[in-house]
């Protein structure tokens, strides 16, 4: 069956994106690789709304307010210079329904 789900900006919080999506494998590879654990530690700690690892784990992502990403993508690009940060934007996901 499937699901229709419908995000906007007032239930993009941690808890509502918690219930919908989770990765099985993060907290395993964290616990494989405690290293791994500063990058999701550093999101959360930078006002993320949102944490998780990629599927393949290649990866975490965090949502933030679009009016505070300039200063978290700054704070974090100077304090890990190792770091591959990418800075993106969500498109088509303003009221709309995602199937």
């Amino acid at each position: 069956d499937a699901h229709i789900i419908q995000l906007n900006r007032a239930n993009y919080n941690a808890p509502n994106l918690t219930k919908l999506f989770s990765n099985d494998l993060e907290e395993f590879t964290i616990k494989k690789h405690p290293g791994i654990k500063a990058i999701r530690d550093c999101l959360h700690e930078n006002d993320s709304s949102y944490v998780s690892m990629t599927g393949s784990g290649s990866a975490f992502f965090g949502i933030f307010e679009e009016n505070s990403i300039d200063k978290v993508y700054h704070k974090i690009t100077s304090n890990y210079k190792d770091w591959k940060i990418v800075k993106c934007k969500l498109i088509g996901s303003n009221n709309r329904e995602i199937n």
